[in-house]
């Protein structure tokens, strides 16, 4: 949320800039409000993680045969 509005324009001082509470007190975020939708989203989240892992195993796997045939045919 904070990179989609652009945190520089909200962070004070000049030297070194900060981030207040204050200021992140008056930012309006857009959440789901009912909690079954919340769980939808996570859930969704999830299992999206756990295709991109058995996806990246699988590439894993792949790139191994790969050089393992390349080293069995170039001896």
């Amino acid at each position: 949320m904070l990179f989609q509005l652009n945190i520089r324009k909200i962070c004070g001082g000049s030297g070194l800039p900060f981030l207040s509470y204050e200021t992140l007190d008056k930012l309006e975020s857009v959440l789901p409000k009912a909690y079954e939708e919340q769980s939808n989203i996570a859930l969704f989240f999830n299992h999206l993680d756990t295709l991109i892992t058995l996806q990246q195993r699988e590439l894993d796997k792949l790139k191994n045969l790969k050089k393992t045939c390349l080293e069995k045919m170039f001896v």
